[in-house]
């Protein structure tokens, strides 16, 4: 059987998988409560990389796991991490294949190579990195760099955004006290504006108004974003991720 090769979109799709089965499984493994993870689909969606060549043995891996819960048909606190590190290592393995394989030539017009090629490490201290792994930003930012680094420019702004999304929460729950729930990135500016009625906001608040345009125009199946975009948006998220830590701490 002839192998496939992965397209652009090949690879912001199986990355999205293995990052929604990391969500799902992260609050199982962290809470203290165990409550197991329920419908673990993206590992069937996984098994599509079986055919893709240098990818076969992560779709090789995820058949086993679908397999595996197929026979127990639940997951128990201890096999739920294995499978969670499991995840966490695929997610590393992807990226590495995709830089050991990368037959795209970087064109950066903006952005250093060196930098990107570093990802978050490059772009943050210690303390930031940490803060951004706490609020389960850090890995996206790196799929960002890689997919700047790739010329997946579009791919590159959703891993951007989400990350705008999670820090705004941050701020909202120290802000407010409360739980985000399913507030929406637009509700949650709307409850901040109150909040912040008669006393000072962070001018940070601005830019993210901002990039929530960003991320409605995008959504759009008809539209998408240049390299220059993808790469200015990642020094724009940059500024966010700082300025709402240091204003979080200043709190």
């Amino acid at each position: 059987m002839e192998k496939k090769l992965l397209t652009p979109y090949g690879v912001y799709y199986y990355l999205h998988q293995l990052d929604r089965l990391k969500s799902k499984l992260e609050p199982a493994v962290q809470a203290l409560l165990y409550f197991p993870p329920q419908n673990l689909s993206e590992l069937g969606e996984l098994m599509g990389l079986k055919d893709v060549e240098k990818f076969e043995e992560i779709g090789s891996w995820a058949e086993e796991w679908v397999k595996y819960l197929q026979d127990i048909g639940r997951l128990d606190q201890q096999t739920c991490r294995r499978l969670y590190e499991e995840v966490i290592g695929k997610i590393n393995e992807f990226i590495g294949l995709l830089e050991n394989c990368e037959l795209i030539t970087p064109k950066l017009e903006i952005l250093d190579i060196k930098k990107i090629r570093e990802c978050s490490k490059a772009f943050f201290n210690e303390e930031t990195l940490k803060w951004l792994s706490d609020v389960g930003g850090l890995a996206e930012f790196d799929q960002a760099c890689v997919a700047i680094r790739s010329n997946l420019p579009t791919a590159a702004g959703f891993y951007l955004l989400r990350i705008c999304e999670r820090v705004l929460r941050e701020l909202y729950k120290k802000e407010t006290g409360k739980d985000v729930e399913k507030h929406t990135w637009g509700a949650i500016l709307d409850e901040l504006e109150k909040h912040y009625k008669n006393k000072d906001k962070p001018p940070v608040l601005h830019i993210i108004k901002y990039l929530k345009n960003v991320r409605n125009s995008i959504a759009h199946p008809d539209k998408y974003l240049t390299q220059r975009d993808a790469e200015n948006l990642l020094t724009y998220v940059v500024s966010v991720i700082e300025e709402i830590r240091g204003y979080i701490e200043s709190l």
